[in-house]
């Protein structure tokens, strides 16, 4: 019997779930997840639970979805993979905080899992990536945990995530939805578990000169996309008794296979390599030289300088 239907996958494999309705515990039997009492049951189909709620679905929903589905790069990482290797690596030694063996991570709206595929080389790693996309889920690699169900709403129980990510898929959100989306993900978090955001930064001048010229549709493909201002994050963090771990701004090397997926990817390449340069051998250079230790005024002149913000936040321990 071919496993595509999943009867062999382990009865914990995704353990941790929960009803998008009633937050009940969710558990795998045979084709389904099913809660004990309320009588819920979700389809797990080619591996994917789906946690997609129809009374739930909405405008928002809707269109980001069709969206998704327009897009016209897929099936390959916006990034150098050493680049991903690095972030993942440094979050999962910040994350790695609790005596249980088993780390459980999570990426929200990950779609194929190009960044959370990086963690599954870690020892006892429990790897998950949500999105509401079920065909980008199905890109994923088979190791990791895929759930097709809207971040907005509980997918995962309370106080068992060591690390959950918002990897360039916040700024996709609209502004109520981000806040939905991250209370939501705060919940789930252990005791001094990390939420982290790698997200286009909206103080990046040439972004917005991108956004005003012919480029924008070939390279934003989804209309609701728009830069994030980190500060609302940080303020939206703050509210919910989490700590500020870091906040470091990065002009990240693009994989040049995404940039010749692109229409005017030459010029695309062109581009993002100067920035790139500009920043690593000139920009951050003169920064550390000019302001030395000081977190504050470095923060204030990098985040001119460098096209995405990457936060860690830890939750505290009640």
């Amino acid at each position: 019997m071919s496993q595509d239907n999943h009867p062999y996958l382990p009865s914990d494999w995704f353990a941790g779930l929960v009803s998008p309705k009633t937050s009940k515990n969710l558990h795998l039997s045979g084709t389904a997840l099913n809660t004990k009492n309320t009588g819920e049951s979700f389809e797990v189909t080619e591996k994917i639970a789906r946690l997609l709620v129809p009374e739930f679905e909405d405008e928002a929903l809707a269109n980001e979805l069709n969206a998704m589905m327009a897009l016209p790069v897929y099936g390959v990482s916006y990034f150098k993979q050493q680049f991903l290797d690095s972030i993942s690596q440094e979050l999962y030694g910040l994350g790695k905080i609790s005596k249980n063996p088993s780390f459980n991570m999570i990426e929200i709206g990950g779609g194929e899992g190009q960044f959370a595929r990086h963690f599954l080389k870690f020892a006892q790693s429990r790897v998950f990536v949500v999105d509401i996309a079920e065909n980008f889920l199905k890109l994923a690699p088979d190791e990791i945990r895929k759930v097709c169900c809207d971040a907005r709403y509980p997918y995962f129980e309370k106080n068992k995530v060591d690390l959950a990510v918002f990897w360039v898929s916040f700024h996709h959100l609209t502004e109520s939805d981000q806040k939905k989306a991250i209370k939501v993900a705060v919940d789930s978090l252990k005791p001094n578990g990390l939420l982290a955001f790698f997200e286009p930064n909206t103080f990046f001048f040439p972004r917005h000169l991108i956004l005003n010229t012919f480029l924008k549709k070939h390279v934003y493909f989804d209309d609701e996309e728009k830069p994030i201002n980190y500060l609302d994050i940080r303020k939206n963090m703050n509210s919910l008794g989490m700590k500020e771990v870091c906040t470091r701004f990065i002009q990240p090397p693009y994989s040049l296979a995404f940039l010749k997926k692109l229409k005017f990817g030459v010029l695309y390449y062109l581009v993002v390599k100067v920035l790139y340069s500009l920043d690593r051998y000139f920009l951050f250079p003169l920064g550390n030289f000019i302001f030395g230790k000081s977190d504050k005024s470095l923060e204030k002149i990098r985040r001119y300088s460098a096209s995405y913000f990457f936060s860690i936040f830890q939750k505290k321990e009640s």
